[in-house]
């Protein structure tokens, strides 16, 4: 769950690690906030994370990253319903 900063509250997913897939990264959180399309980089928000979908894990390329992503999300959406 997502809290901006003008009060709102959204559902997302979050990933905390450091992607290897993509190329390792110091650890970092990541949050995809569902049905959402605003430009808010550099905003303060609030996570606040309610389950443990996965580990970290490397996929094989980003193909199979995405389709990982979307069952994600799939899962947290009915977990947040």
């Amino acid at each position: 769950i997502t809290r901006m900063a003008d009060g709102r509250v959204l559902d997302g997913v979050s990933n905390i690690g450091r992607n290897p897939t993509v190329g390792e990264v110091e650890a970092r959180l990541e949050t995809h906030i569902f049905d959402f399309d605003e430009d808010i980089y550099g905003a303060v928000i609030e996570t606040r994370l309610i389950a443990f979908l996965r580990p970290e894990e490397k996929f094989d390329g980003l193909p199979a990253l995405v389709e990982q992503m979307g069952r994600d999300c799939i899962e947290a959406r009915r977990i947040l319903a």
